[in-house]
């Protein structure tokens, strides 16, 4: 009779092995909080979650720079409304009252002195007006092209508008006569239209780019739930599982002590 080999106990503890892996892995995952440990545990799945990762960091980046994009159309905003409501309406008012005939010297003088402060109020406006160092509303002026996806074609143009008084067309206004007060509402007005234009295409960005921010946002959410979906673990699910590991590799141990015991038993009824 053979007995050198214990087919029981060799089958038992191939089980054993593979009992405490299983186990070995549920555990792994549940501290983890993660299915997808490193890429042998799903080669597919993960690929797609680091192509995922990669997309979400863009998204994210991308989010940062529609902000910076709110930032520059709100500071253009803020100081072209301040221009219009402020400056050039009170140029308005000063003007008009300069065209009344019961104006007279005195008045027309003190008028202008206040108006030519207003001119050198609007152009420190325009020059105060930057974003991290870059001019909004005075020359030199460039362009803003936002990076806004992780396609290279994902841009956002913002072209910026001039309202120095030079630009706007009220340079050298006066009101010492009522001839000059005339013109000097004329080119106020049409400054006024200007500047309101430039409030009106500032606005729109603000709008496209409040849009393009949720979007971001609602798409960002989708692809980590995607990449959520691949790559975390149902700890409540592998909880479950460890727990029935656990049992086997104990009742498997239990088995593996028996089947060591069979052989002994069969040498000891041959003596």
């Amino acid at each position: 009779m053979i007995v050198t080999h214990n087919m029981i106990y060799l089958n038992t503890a191939n089980k054993l092995t593979k009992d405490e892996k299983n186990r070995s892995e549920s555990m792994r995952k549940i501290s983890s909080g993660l299915k997808i440990n490193r890429a042998g545990d799903n080669a597919a799945g993960s690929g797609i979650s680091t192509s995922l990762k990669a997309k979400i960091l863009s998204l994210s980046r991308a989010q940062v720079n529609v902000q910076e994009g709110l930032g520059v159309t709100g500071a253009v905003t803020k100081s072209l409304d301040n221009i219009v409501n402020d400056s050039l309406g009170r140029l308005k008012e000063l003007s008009m009252g300069a065209a009344n005939a019961t104006s007279g010297p005195f008045d027309k003088q003190a008028a202008q002195g206040e108006i030519e402060q207003i001119l050198k109020d609007i152009d420190s406006t325009a020059a105060g007006t930057k974003y991290n160092g870059k001019n909004l509303l005075s020359p030199p002026l460039e362009s803003i092209s936002l990076q806004v996806g992780f396609r290279t074609e994902d841009t956002f143009k913002i072209d910026l508008f001039d309202a120095t008084v030079e630009n706007i067309g009220l340079s050298g206004i006066n009101v010492l006569s009522k001839e000059n007060a005339l013109s000097a509402m004329d080119k106020i007005d049409k400054a006024i239209d200007m500047v309101s234009g430039y409030v009106s295409k500032a606005g729109a960005y603000e709008t496209n780019l409040s849009y393009m921010s949720n979007s971001l946002s609602d798409y960002e959410l989708k692809l980590t739930k995607s990449d959520s979906n691949i790559e975390d673990a149902d700890v409540a699910k592998e909880s479950l599982e460890f727990t029935q590991y656990n049992i086997i590799t104990q009742a498997t141990q239990a088995l593996l002590v028996q089947a060591n015991q069979s052989p002994e038993s069969i040498i000891q009824l041959l003596k």
